[in-house]
């Protein structure tokens, strides 16, 4: 009723009826599991399955589909070892059937990938097998041979001269785009919504930030693929800042966090904020906040801050947002707003979902962001109906956009060295009943368990951020280009995967 189990939740009472109370399913009679994405599954999931299929006890039979080469979620928990787990379970033998056949992108692109990749399964960082891994294709599209994989030396040091690329090769792209689908329309044709997208993809969400950032001042509009980030996404991240700055209107920190959100156009200047007592930097925030509000709502903040306490806190609130119009502060791109806006909506009726609307408090709400934001729950955000004849350019990371396909797919950040596992901040993992971590301080100190080797995470490290890449390129349907950062040198990264 009140949508407040997720998926892990469902898993972990699962695996306990399994344990105890499971004499009713056996009259179930089913014959078959499925499982799809099986790469992804970790080690509790997969015992699920194997005691699921006991519990059964009738003839039932499991059906896994997942490819190896596509496992990006080591940080769930996910391995490479996940079928041979499975396998240890024989009741009955195992058939193994390879599907090779692509059904999105250019043939002559998939020969091009397939001496990148089996260089990398070579070398040992993919698990690539030329007679069952290589793909095939019967599709051809418009793309001239030396446009199917382009790489375009930078100055990557210069962020300036980045950009300038980066945009430069979008801009070209949009232009290619534009001229196909006047060809297509003159044949009574259209090209689907799919083959009209720019894909920016990247590895990080700063990334994202950065070209979205840079993109807004350009004028460009990037649209943002958020699915699994509702509780991640700004939208979210300022409501939280706003109610923390209600329950805690005392509290420096808190002021300071809402007036740098975009609920504000305020820049603070920190410098004299050095050296003063708690109570006189209160005051000064304090004033800041009553200056503002008085020229937005005509009110002071106190008095914001009673009309929450006084009237329902959803009406409060949303005389807030609607008065301060956060959505432009976030971005000058309409598309971006009606993100933001869709978003703050569906946060809304999610909170509606989970609590009885007429006893819903302010402590409720910061109560239910707050866990939400801290334990990174994974909800699907609320995309605008896309334009449904424009040529589309998004940016989102690798891992966004698993199982989704694009007509041209573009790779900025491809020098970052990816056997440097020094920048991992915090990494632990739970594997055949043994933990190991490491965690990196302000200070720089390091500490790590007897279990954590360092050799063999910097081995797993390069392993992921290949197959990582296998994934990012394997989006693309008609071309691919890729920046290469000349002004760095670095071991191992995406760009010397796919020079050699």
């Amino acid at each position: 009723d009140r949508n407040a189990m997720d998926l892990k939740e469902c898993i972990i009472l699962l695996n306990k009826v399994l344990d105890y109370a499971a004499d009713n399913i056996s009259n179930l009679k089913l014959r078959y599991l499925f499982v799809d994405e099986f790469q992804d599954t970790d080690d509790v999931q997969i015992d699920v399955f194997q005691k699921l299929q006991r519990a059964i006890l009738s003839d039932c039979r499991l059906f896994v589909v997942g490819d190896l080469k596509q496992s990006i979620y080591r940080f769930r928990g996910a391995r490479l070892s996940a079928f041979d787990q499975l396998k240890t379970y024989k009741k009955y033998d195992w058939e193994i059937h390879h599907l090779n056949i692509n059904y999105r992108t250019d043939a002559r692109l998939l020969d091009l990938y397939d001496a990148i990749f089996q260089q990398m399964g070579a070398d040992g960082y993919l698990p690539y097998d030329e007679r069952n891994d290589r793909l095939s294709s019967e599709k051809i599209f418009e793309a001239d041979e030396a446009e199917l994989m382009q790489c375009i030396p930078c100055h990557g040091k210069d962020e300036e001269t980045f950009f300038n690329a980066l945009f430069c090769i979008i801009e070209n792209q949009t232009n290619k785009i534009a001229d196909i689908m006047e060809q297509k329309k003159a044949q009574g044709k259209t090209l689907s919504l799919e083959e009209r997208t720019i894909a920016i993809l990247v590895r990080s969400n700063w990334q994202v930030e950065n070209i979205v950032k840079e993109a807004n001042k350009r004028e460009v509009n990037v649209e943002i693929k958020s699915g699994g980030d509702l509780f991640q996404l700004e939208s979210t991240q300022d409501l939280y800042k706003l109610i923390l700055s209600i329950e805690n209107s005392t509290n420096p920190v808190y002021l300071v966090n809402f007036i740098e959100s975009n609920y504000t156009d305020l820049k603070l200047d920190y410098q004299k904020y050095h050296g003063i007592s708690e109570t006189e930097k209160l005051q000064s925030l304090q004033k800041v906040l009553d200056e503002f509000f008085m020229l937005r709502m005509k009110k002071r903040w106190k008095e914001v801050l009673d009309e929450v306490y006084a009237q329902p806190v959803l009406y409060a609130l949303k005389h807030i947002y609607d008065a301060l119009e956060p959505w432009k502060i976030y971005s000058r791109n309409p598309s971006a707003q009606a993100f933001y806006m869709a978003n703050y909506d569906y946060l809304l009726e999610k909170i509606v979902k989970f609590s009885r609307i007429d006893t819903l408090t302010i402590n409720q709400i910061a109560k239910y962001l707050g866990i939400n934001i801290l334990t990174r729950q994974q909800e699907l955000a609320r995309t605008p109906d896309a334009d449904e004849e424009g040529i589309h350019i998004m940016c989102t990371t690798v891992h966004k956009s698993k199982g989704l396909e694009y007509g041209t797919v573009v790779l900025p950040y491809t020098a970052e060295d990816i056997s440097d596992i020094r920048k991992v901040k915090l990494d632990a993992n739970y594997s055949k009943k043994k933990l190991s971590y490491t965690v990196q301080f302000e200070n720089k100190v390091r500490e790590r368990n007897s279990n954590y080797n360092e050799d063999m995470e910097k081995t797993e490290q390069i392993a992921e951020e290949s197959r990582i890449l296998y994934v990012a390129l394997t989006r693309t349907i008609r071309n691919c280009v890729w920046i290469m950062n000349i002004d760095k040198n670095v071991p191992i990264s995406w760009g010397t995967l796919m020079e050699e």
